[in-house]
């Protein structure tokens, strides 16, 4: 396992991170948690209004390629297509983009599609989401990832 981490990379991740943290700072509402993926790592969301969210993410990768990751995406929630008894179960999709920094620095655009289920009575969520990936940088490649997470409500009104 190699990871090569030139001071360029070290800076924009930093940014990263800075930027990450500040919107955790100034929203009114919080929601944090960690995700489990082919790179697992923290997730923010961050709520516009009830159907649109940013979705923040930075994660790592420790297996045959060390990687940190950093994620943005901008989601639209649909609540109408499957009812529950309790909470909520929207359907979401949305367009982000991407960066990875590992043996080479790789970017690209992101097509996450998921379900986020809301509980009712205690302040976590739940999500389950499918992300169609197109790199553009260093060279053209489609892929495909998943991830798995919980989320924490961090309640300021």
């Amino acid at each position: 396992m190699q990871f090569r981490l030139n001071i360029t990379s070290f800076r924009l991740i930093l940014v990263l991170i800075l930027i990450f943290f500040s919107a955790l700072v100034s929203a009114k509402e919080r929601w944090v948690g960690l995700y489990v993926s082919d790179n697992s790592g923290i997730s923010y969301k961050d709520w516009q209004n009830r159907w649109n969210a940013y979705d923040y993410g930075i994660g790592w990768s420790l297996g045959k390629e060390a990687a940190i990751t950093a994620k943005v995406d901008y989601l639209t929630h649909d609540y109408d297509l499957v009812e529950v008894p309790e909470g909520k179960l929207p359907i979401y999709y949305g367009i982000g983009a991407g960066i990875e920094f590992g043996s080479e620095l790789s970017a690209g655009f992101r097509i996450p599609v998921g379900v986020n289920y809301l509980f009712k009575k205690i302040p976590y969520d739940v999500f389950v989401e499918i992300v169609p990936m197109l790199r553009i940088y260093p060279s053209t490649v489609v892929a495909i990832s998943g991830a798995i997470g919980v989320r924490y409500h961090f309640n300021d009104k």
